[in-house]
């Protein structure tokens, strides 16, 4: 058929006319236009229309007057010569080759759009319902927003084999470079999907979300806020170091707030804590920690501010924070950090930059050629000012503008060594080495250190240095701590030395505060044997009697004990 064949080679007939010129030309008559082919002078098109376009392109649209509707219709022209649709649209767009190969045109009629398709004649009618938007990505799958029924516009995506992945899809939001997020009304979850069609991430009705769509998180890389795809990359506690695609394809950093779900939840709505508008930005492993409940929007870059702006759950943040911490970011090539003072970040308060001298107490921080020491308020040196940081927190963060919690203890560091002071008794009573972990144990009445070696000790407040590990301790007043070690109870005094070896099954916590002595037992189920014994590890007294008979016997050897 004439038409087919002129279908077919309408891919070809912009390069045939810039190789041998003018093929074709308009004339007209009586102010109507027409179509003549200068090769053989013969008229292709009678001048019947209002209007003509470019008639040496491979489409060309043609207009003509209709004097029932009372005003110009479009047609288009394939070829200079062969109308493939006629004058009977409101406008017709110029042919499209889309990335599946296939040439495409929308027409609109009475306000609504249609898409044919221009591979056959009769042209083929893509949908038969009114389209507002439609793609094809690089691999064929197909995207298209059409109207469902009067009012009512659905999404729908095909596979290059024309398969429907989805369909009757309610809403359709663009997130990022080819990347879709779906809401499925009929099943009631919303899908993200990439340029593929491919599902990378979705939320149903079990996760809590069938009102509307939800931020929050769809994979673990994965995120949503407003219109944002969020990519999450490290995080600490539940602050995410993520980026976003900007419109000029650079990655641009932030940090978001949220909880990454549990048992198949996918979590609650994440909130944007500093805005994606830096070149690069670091997480400080647990420097940034609350911002305070209530809500916050980071504004000014040299002076950032919490305010009401935008509100934040109060289950996502603590109570205002008293800590110190920062976000080190990059803008236009420079570094800069952001300090958090509790209810203010600023950039240029840095929490590390502390004065020459810092009095707490009977006792002032001094500061020799960059590096701290210790004296009374009277002068007298206590440590010199051979330390990096001397601090009254285990994190190095000086709090020295609120120290009611002060316990007379200074943490002292020389780089990434440590240690602790115990000012009241002016004593080192942690030596200062590079230690994995120091952590306050209240049940030795001292502290627990582990050594990178795998090593654990135990440091009484005086200083004293105990060989761990326990696996259970007990501070017993101020005369020393008792033990667990290989699943038996012993005793160790305030001066370190264990007077009682770890040998009895049980050791009796609750007689401390009712008994002056220490209380171990055995128990075989029928029968019971008590151990008393002094602070200073001579037994007192032993006993054994049924088990029947434990209260009544209890309560006579806390009287004996006392």
């Amino acid at each position: 058929m004439k038409l087919n064949r002129l279908l077919s080679v309408c891919a070809v007939f912009l390069f045939s006319i810039l190789c041998m010129g003018q093929k074709f030309e308009k004339i007209e008559k009586k102010g109507k236009f027409g179509i003549r082919n200068t090769e053989t002078n013969k008229i292709v098109l009678k001048p019947k229309y209002s209007w003509i376009g470019d008639v040496n392109q491979p489409f060309t649209i043609v207009k003509s007057y209709d004097k029932i509707a009372k005003k110009e219709l479009s047609g288009l022209l394939c070829g200079g010569e062969a109308l493939i649709l006629d004058c009977k649209y409101d406008t017709i767009s110029m042919p499209r080759k889309y990335a599946d190969g296939i040439v495409r045109v929308f027409v609109k009629k009475n306000d609504k759009k249609f898409l044919y398709e221009i591979k056959t004649y009769p042209l083929n009618l893509f949908l038969d319902k009114p389209i507002d938007y439609f793609d094809v990505t690089k691999n064929g799958t197909k995207f298209v927003k059409y109207e469902l029924k009067p009012g009512t516009w659905v999404w729908k995506i095909e596979d290059k084999t024309g398969k429907v992945l989805f369909d009757y899809i309610s809403n359709a939001t663009q997130l990022g470079e080819n990347t879709l997020l779906l809401h499925d009304a009929n099943r009631n979850r919303y899908v993200l999907v990439n340029g593929e069609g491919t599902v990378i991430g979705e939320k149903s009705d079990n996760n809590g979300y069938t009102k509307r769509k939800p931020d929050g998180f769809y994979t673990d890389k994965i995120a949503v806020i407003g219109n944002k795809l969020i990519h999450l990359l490290n995080h600490d506690e539940y602050f995410y170091k993520a980026y976003i695609i900007d419109a000029d394809g650079k990655e641009k950093y932030g940090i978001v707030h949220g909880i990454y779900g549990y048992i198949e939840r996918y979590g609650p709505e994440i909130v944007q804590i500093i805005p994606f508008e830096y070149d690069s930005l670091d997480l400080q492993s647990r420097k940034l920690e609350h911002f305070g409940k209530g809500a916050v929007k980071l504004r000014d870059f040299d002076i950032l501010s919490l305010n009401t702006d935008c509100e934040i759950p109060d289950s996502y943040l603590s109570e205002l924070s008293n800590k110190r911490g920062w976000v080190e970011a990059t803008v236009n090539g420079q570094n800069r950090k952001l300090f958090n003072d509790g209810s203010k970040l600023n950039a240029d308060d840095d929490p590390e930059a502390v004065p020459e001298t810092i009095e707490i107490n009977d006792w002032v921080i001094f500061t020799e050629n960059n590096k701290k020491g210790l004296r009374t308020k009277s002068g007298n040196i206590l440590l010199p000012a051979v330390y990096t940081q001397i601090s009254v927190t285990p994190e190095g963060k000086n709090l020295y503008k609120d120290v009611s919690v002060f316990n007379g203890l200074f943490y002292l560091f020389i780089d990434e060594n440590r240690g602790i002071y115990n000012a009241p008794r002016k004593k080192i009573i942690v030596p200062v080495r590079d230690w994995e972990r120091i952590v306050s144990d209240y049940s030795f009445d001292g502290f627990k250190v582990f050594a990178k070696d795998g090593s654990v000790f135990y440091f009484l407040l005086n200083g004293v240095k105990i060989n761990g590990p326990f696996e259970e301790s007990v501070r017993v007043l101020d005369k020393g701590t008792a033990v667990k070690k290989n699943g038996k109870w012993g005793f160790i005094n305030s001066n370190g030395q264990q007077v009682i070896p770890c040998k009895y099954k049980n050791f009796d916590g609750d007689a401390i505060g009712w008994s002056s002595k220490l209380i171990f037992y055995f128990s075989n189920g029928a029968d019971i044997t008590y151990y008393i014994y002094d602070y200073n590890g001579r037994m007192v007294v032993s006993q054994s009697f049924k088990s029947y008979q434990y209260k009544a016997k209890k309560d006579f050897i806390l009287r004996y004990c006392n």
